[in-house]
């Protein structure tokens, strides 16, 4: 088992960890590897930490666009 403080390689990718958070024991998690398409940045660990990743860049560049259109507008 796994805390948050696991530092994740490409030998970790394809394997099962099971790790514990704040949140709870997540258990037989696959480690994966996931990158941005806006940005190209990428992220190794959890299947479910790479999705917080990718809804977080979404969620990012997003309003990264929605302040260029207020500042185009202005």
């Amino acid at each position: 088992m796994i805390n948050d403080e696991k530092v994740f390689t490409e030998t970790d990718i394809g394997t099962y960890v099971t790790v514990t958070t704040a949140e709870g024991t997540f258990i037989e998690q696959k480690v994966v590897s996931t990158f941005c398409l806006i940005c190209g940045e990428i992220m190794i660990g959890t299947m479910a930490a790479a999705g917080g990743f990718l809804a977080r860049h979404e969620h990012f560049h997003q309003r990264e666009v929605q302040l260029a259109e207020i500042h185009n507008q202005a």
